[in-house]
């Protein structure tokens, strides 16, 4: 045991070798967590599962998701109406406006897995765009990652007594990105009022990253009655890219380039969090909290999201009223959290809308984010 310590830090220790930059990995948005805080706390379950802690994989009842849909923003609709109004100007000049206020983002997603009775299996696709905050529309950067994950794990369920049972469990995932830094918002915009917008982007993208990596996360959950608990790792000793640079055009070729001596990597984090959740059928109120740690070295989280301790605790509570609606609010790392869902039978619609900060400390830099998920579950 204490060799396989010794080890495990030891191979820590290499990854932190050479220069770093921190990426996300499969960065799931899912307004079922986001509106509550974006607090897992052991009660993510189903899909969302894939993407918190793998020991809810040992769920007794299995679910699959035949289909997942979703896509949001970063945007300040209330902002955009008085700018709209005020000046009388068109909605893509006034989007723009808020580049110099607090950034602008985009995001799509789509995926299907199984979850339960021990095992979880999913592919999930996302897109992301950022476009950080600039002085000036014309000076404006974007960024630009596409995720692409196939998850595999398992868990075990222990059951220790009466209304107790402790759940272990794993995954691996496949991941790959692709990637551009700092791209000029001027070629995006060229792009879009191009005749012909692929060609434009294929000829234009000449810097584009490709990675692939293969991580992994452990997680425990344990429940008592009405209480809940749950531990997790994930991406433990960071998820590294293997990178290297090449251009659209040969990207679409299936020419990969040559590798970076950057190392890009997604830090390890531990998530800790405990529930209260009572079970009832006709209404059932749920409370729960969670504190992300990450588990990194301090150059690593320099180029990191995470902030200050404050921008890693969430808290988050639900009332789901017959099993059909429920409604979600929360606190997420400072920021209020507010969402809804609906389920029919194999149909689900779940919507957020929640404050972030994208700078290091609470109120540096807040920003407004929603998104939406359509779903077809049973």
């Amino acid at each position: 045991m204490k060799r396989t310590l010794l080890l495990f830090f030891a191979l820590l220790g290499l990854s932190s070798l050479g220069a770093q930059t921190a990426v996300k990995g499969i960065d799931w948005e899912s307004p079922v967590l986001l509106g509550q805080g974006n607090s897992a706390a052991g009660i993510s379950g189903g899909w969302d599962a894939l993407f918190t802690n793998p020991a809810l994989f040992a769920s007794k009842k299995g679910e699959v998701t035949a289909l997942s849909v979703g896509g949001g923003g970063v945007i300040d609709p209330y902002a955009l109406y008085a700018d709209m109004k005020k000046d009388g100007k068109k909605i893509l000049p006034s989007i723009l406006e808020q580049v110099t206020d607090h950034g602008l983002g985009g995001r799509a997603q789509i995926g299907l897995g199984w979850v339960g009775r021990g095992w979880g299996v999913g592919l999930a696709v996302t897109a992301n765009t950022d476009v950080p905050k600039a002085e000036t529309v014309a000076g404006a950067t974007v960024n630009i990652d596409t995720n692409t994950a196939l998850i595999f794990g398992y868990s075990h369920r222990f059951e220790l007594g009466d209304n107790l049972h402790l759940d272990v469990g794993g995954d691996l995932r496949t991941q790959v990105k692709v990637f551009l830094r700092d791209v000029n918002l001027q070629d995006i915009l060229g792009a879009v009022n191009s005749q012909y917008p692929s060609a434009y982007i294929v000829q234009t993208f000449d810097d584009v990253l490709f990675g692939w990596g293969i991580g992994g996360d452990v997680g425990v959950a344990v429940k008592w009655g009405m209480l809940r608990g749950s531990l997790a790792f994930r991406d433990i000793g960071h998820t590294r890219y293997f990178t290297t640079k090449t251009t659209l055009a040969q990207l679409v070729q299936f020419k990969l380039g040559s590798k970076v001596s950057e190392r890009y990597m997604v830090p390890m984090t531990m998530r800790f969090g405990l529930a209260f959740d009572p079970g009832w059928e006709l209404v059932n109120p749920k409370v729960h909290a969670e504190y992300i740690q990450p588990l990194a070295s301090k150059a690593l989280l320099a180029t990191s999201s995470y902030g200050n301790w404050l921008t890693r605790l969430n808290i988050g509570t639900e009332v789901s009223i017959s099993k059909v609606i429920d409604l979600r609010a929360g606190l997420r790392g400072g920021y209020l959290t507010a969402g809804f869902g609906l389920d029919f039978l194999l149909f689900e619609l779940n919507a957020a809308v929640w404050g972030q900060e994208s700078g290091f400390y609470l109120g540096e830099s807040p920003q407004v984010a929603g998104a939406v998920e359509i779903a077809f579950r049973y």
